[in-house]
């Protein structure tokens, strides 16, 4: 065994004596921290100033001149709305706005038998603006909202309305958009997940049997399902979600979606090399001497290459998080909420991320492991990275035009499998293929990893090294 560690010291070494390596590492921290410079920086900067009030009222009172008479009192109550709103000084974004929209939506100055309960209307409304009173504002909405819902028998559209009003009151969520709130965040949320949820439910209701498969609206039925149960848990229980533009949420995007790609990049062309170079080189013959059987160099070979990407998500994932701590501020290790058995289940951001980037591990270790094979088989780097690359990086867009196209064959292919990550994941459309199992994909993925694995030893050992 310790003659084993000491091959691969020496593997090891011989990475890290290539300027190469230091170019890849050099890479790798530069393009962990530029993303958070354009975030911060660029991503966030204001193109701009909006129209002002004034300027809108002079914009309707130009286009008054010109309507016609059907016209004119649509934009005579929005010249009030405005007018209103620049005389009481309501701020753009502010829940008034809805409120004074309202107030002159029913208010009538022209004599008629609503008269009087237009204008009773209008001043209940000014005096929810008045007095700041927000919740009554809303109790008198949802007041509106059950009475044409009881008279439409509960087919008006409106349910919806009336129950995000209800969670408003319920977990003190201020409407606008004024003041910032992650808890407005996740109720507009839940209001797209629920509005999904209603949109597949009818088209699941009003298909019939020669139309489209009904799998692609019973996946959007069970996603919006867990999405509101899961929108519905942070509100209850007061969880804050995770922010892009914060320390943790930029670590998961660039470790998830960068980093890992990035560095299977790296690892397949020191894949190619790491056999491959010794033939090119001439260096095999010197390696073949020393007394130590072949299986157990090329082991230590393989062996290294796992310590090189450890060490390469190592170094990702410090640089990311110290990078995201800085331009983002540092904070605690958030919570991550997945649903689990019908039950939504907390979990530490941390533990997550980590389970994230292993289980997103196991493309790169394909494909350097096919890059290793290559290499070994066939003695030419270049036929081995470039192999290697054409699976990462065209594979699974192969594999999803053949998932949409329903080719079956296909959910045998590598990269129909190798994201073991989608199974924990809560939509079922990740999986490219029906009835496609965890368990069927490990299978999948180890049957790969150890054919690749015995052809690269196989070859290896039998090899004549004078040819």
């Amino acid at each position: 065994m310790a003659n084993f560690f000491s091959l691969m010291h020496n593997e090891h070494t011989k990475i890290y004596k290539k300027l190469s390596t230091y170019i890849m590492i050099a890479i790798l921290i530069a393009l962990t921290i530029v993303p958070a410079i354009i975030i911060k920086y660029v991503n966030n900067r204001e193109y701009g100033d909006s129209w002002g009030d004034e300027q809108y009222l002079a914009h309707l009172e130009q286009i008054m001149k010109d309507a016609s008479e059907e016209e004119k009192p649509y934009y005579e109550s929005e010249i009030k709305v405005v007018k209103y709103n620049i005389e009481n000084g309501i701020e753009e974004g502010s829940w008034k706005r809805d409120a004074v929209s309202d107030m002159f939506s029913t208010f009538k100055e022209i004599g008629g038998e609503n008269q009087s309960a237009d204008n009773e209307d209008f001043t209940k409304i000014e005096a929810f603006v008045k007095n700041d009173d927000w919740r009554g504002y809303l109790n008198h909405q949802k007041e509106g909202y059950e009475k044409i819902i009881k008279e439409s028998d509960g087919d008006s559209g409106y349910e919806l309305v009336v129950d995000i009003i209800d969670m408003r009151l319920k977990y003190d969520i201020r409407p606008g958009t004024d003041i910032k709130s992650w808890k407005s965040d996740v109720l507009f949320s839940y209001g797209n997940a629920a509005n999904d949820k209603d949109w597949a439910q009818e088209s699941l209701k009003d298909m019939t049997p020669i139309e489209e498969e009904p799998e692609y609206f019973e996946e959007v039925l069970d996603s919006s399902n867990k999405d509101m149960a899961k929108y519905r848990y942070r509100l209850e229980n007061d969880i804050k979600p995770v922010e892009e533009n914060s320390q943790w949420g930029f670590m998961n995007e660039i470790i998830q979606f960068l980093a890992i790609n990035l560095i299977a990049v790296f690892i397949a062309i020191i894949a190619g090399a790491i056999v491959a170079g010794e033939f090119g080189n001439g260096t095999i013959k010197l390696l073949l001497i020393r007394p130590h059987r072949r299986w157990k160099l090329l082991a230590s070979k393989y062996a290294t290459l796992f310590v090189f990407t450890l060490e390469m998500l190592a170094i990702a994932l410090v640089v990311s998080f110290v990078t995201g701590g800085i331009f983002f501020g540092f904070e605690g290790i958030p919570t991550f909420l997945r649903v689990s058995n019908g039950a939504v289940v907390e979990q530490s951001y941390l533990i997550r991320l980590l389970f994230e980037t292993a289980l997103n591990s196991v493309p790169l270790i394909i494909t350097f492991t096919m890059a290793f094979m290559i290499s070994t088989v066939f003695k030419s780097a270049g036929l081995s990275i470039g192999l290697s690359l054409f699976l990462l990086l065209t594979g699974p867009t192969v594999t999803m035009i053949l998932a949409e196209l329903k080719f079956k064959p296909a959910k045998y292919l590598i990269t129909a499998n190798w994201n073991l990550v989608n199974y924990f994941m809560d939509d079922i459309s990740l999986i490219p293929f029906k009835g496609m199992t965890l368990a069927y994909s490990v299978v999948n993925v180890l049957v790969y990893f150890i054919i690749s694995n015995v052809i690269s030893f196989t070859i290896f050992a039998k090899r004549d090294v004078a040819t």
